[in-house]
């Protein structure tokens, strides 16, 4: 708007020209992925989660995280695989 020579919204100009009825639903989506995804690796974990000395995050062991998908570093680097 700057650039054009046109002035600023006020906040109410703005709130007119985007709708009210948004409802986020990527976020909605994204959410119950990831807790699917939680559900899931603490159950291949045996229903337990780690110590907090081994998994500061509170979670399932690497193993598990691996055996799902997790990036493991050694293989990337020591044997290429991507």
């Amino acid at each position: 708007r700057r650039e054009n020579g046109e002035p600023y919204w006020s906040w109410q100009d703005f709130d007119k020209s985007h709708s009210k009825n948004t409802t986020p639903w990527f976020t909605y989506g994204m959410l119950l992925v990831c807790t699917v995804m939680m559900i899931v690796s603490v159950g291949v974990n045996g229903w337990a989660f780690e110590s907090t000395k081994t998994n500061p995050m509170i979670g399932p062991s690497a193993e598990t995280l691996i055996k799902l998908g997790a990036k493991q570093t050694s293989l990337i680097v020591d044997e290429k695989e991507w």
